[in-house]
């Protein structure tokens, strides 16, 4: 018995450490606070870029601590931009993602209207004047996927798609059992993302921006809503739907030769 235990000692010694499988992933933890009394900031909505993976984008919104989760990230750079009305958006760039460690980051944002000069992270497409807009199932596609802070997906989730730098009317879809959403068809050009579902808080982006001959994708990780957050007004109201033209029905009274009417 004893050279046989000798056998598995030196196998176990010489196998060394289980290497990390190629598709293990990794999470970004972050904060939002108030600059000046690092007080927390709810609602608001942060964007991380992938510098790596070309078109995919995360988006998620903070909970009232001012923590936000983005989960399943692969190894890259990434930057990271946060947005809140009445607030200068805060910006990190350059964040390093080394699975299977967890990257931690803190924003702070400082009250003010946003510079008119501000940088962005993506350059907006340029989109000619007369570009006809494409049939659908043709142009731009962009894909959404919807999830709960656990990764779990958020079915009959309600977005919309409203294009920024050119005008267009805006587009409604509602995601699948999976999560997942799809808009095609779509013109090159800078757009109004939209996520919302019950029980969750609805996230916004002014800055999503379709490449022409691309594919877009974002992951919509929806913060659970505070039972004690005032949130906005817009939240509350029903999404937008186009007014249908109305036939005007007018009775004109006959007139005889006379210029009279009977």
């Amino acid at each position: 018995m004893r050279p046989a235990v000798w056998i598995v000692l030196v196998l176990a010694v010489t196998a060394g450490p289980t290497p990390l499988p190629a598709a293990v992933r990794s999470e970004m933890r972050g904060t939002a606070l108030e600059a000046s009394k690092h007080t927390p900031l709810t609602g608001a909505v942060v964007m991380l870029y992938s510098q790596v993976e070309d078109g995919t984008h995360y988006l998620t919104s903070s909970d009232p601590q001012g923590h936000f989760l983005f989960h399943s990230l692969s190894r890259g750079t990434y930057d990271l931009e946060v947005t809140l009305p009445g607030y200068r958006t805060g910006r990190k760039t350059d964040l390093q993602v080394r699975p299977p460690f967890r990257s931690i980051v803190e924003v702070l944002l400082e009250p003010g209207a946003e510079p008119e000069t501000s940088p962005t992270p993506v350059d907006t497409p340029a989109v000619a004047a007369d570009e006809e807009i494409p049939e659908r199932g043709k142009g731009v596609v962009l894909t959404l996927q919807l999830t709960g802070p656990d990764n779990e997906p958020v079915p009959e989730g309600l977005t919309s798609l409203v294009p920024l730098s050119f005008g267009g009317n805006r587009r409604y879809e509602r995601s699948d059992l999976q999560g997942n959403v799809s808009f095609t068809g779509q013109r090159p050009g800078r757009y109004r993302l939209v996520a919302s579902a019950p029980g969750y808080l609805t996230v916004r982006s002014e800055r999503i921006d379709l490449a022409p001959g691309g594919v877009s994708h974002v992951i919509v990780i929806l913060t659970p809503y505070p039972l004690d957050y005032a949130g906005n007004l817009e939240d509350l109201l029903p999404p937008e739907e186009p007014l249908l033209p109305r036939r005007l029905e007018i009775d004109i009274p006959e007139v005889d030769q006379s210029g009279r009417t009977p």
